[in-house]
């Protein structure tokens, strides 16, 4: 750790309560965290570490992401994707299953966020666990993720619930988009 003599609790409460947030759109904050170097005393702007800029998005533009867009495009065909964005715009009901749960996630939340500007008012879990199944049965438009950790697909399902899967192997089934 270093030689503060203040803990770092103490630091992190004066950034978060002292500091000001910046307009969105606006100039970024700036924010110093090493003393200027000794040696370069005269010139002010000579700092061992890049400052931290705090920044916020300018209103209407796309939100930051940190999400690999190229996901559902890798395991599904484009017409896949266009038809599962088309039952997404019309709320229906949206089950994606696969046995790699990282995928499961990062395609639901990639789908959530190509809504942008638009936001999914209905029932979101990227990664609903097998004992809270029962949301199969929700009433409304719904997004869920599951993992499948067994190799059989053979979960009951309404009938007017879309389901999206993969097998392992790259199986096909007969009921599902694949991914």
């Amino acid at each position: 750790m270093s030689a503060a003599s203040a803990p770092l609790e103490r630091y992190i409460s004066y950034l978060v309560t002292f500091l000001p947030v910046p307009k969105p759109g606006g100039r970024p904050f700036h924010i110093h965290m090493e003393t200027p170097n000794l040696l370069a005393m005269h010139n002010s702007t000579n700092f061992s570490l890049a400052p931290i800029a705090l920044a916020l998005p300018p209103p209407r533009s796309l939100p930051p992401m940190d999400l690999d867009f190229n996901a559902p495009f890798r395991c599904l065909s484009v017409v896949n994707v266009l038809n599962i964005f088309a039952l997404i715009l019309a709320e229906a009901q949206m089950l994606f299953l696969s046995h790699r749960a990282s995928l499961v996630t990062e395609v639901c939340e990639t789908f959530r966020a190509l809504l942008f500007p638009l936001e999914w008012p209905c029932c979101y879990i990227p990664r609903l666990p097998d004992e809270l199944s029962g949301y199969l049965d929700y009433p409304g438009g719904f997004i869920l993720g599951m993992h499948l950790e067994s190799p059989d697909l053979d979960m009951e399902v309404r009938p007017h619930t879309c389901t999206c899967a993969r097998e392992q192997g790259g199986a096909t089934s007969e009921r599902a988009a694949l991914f």
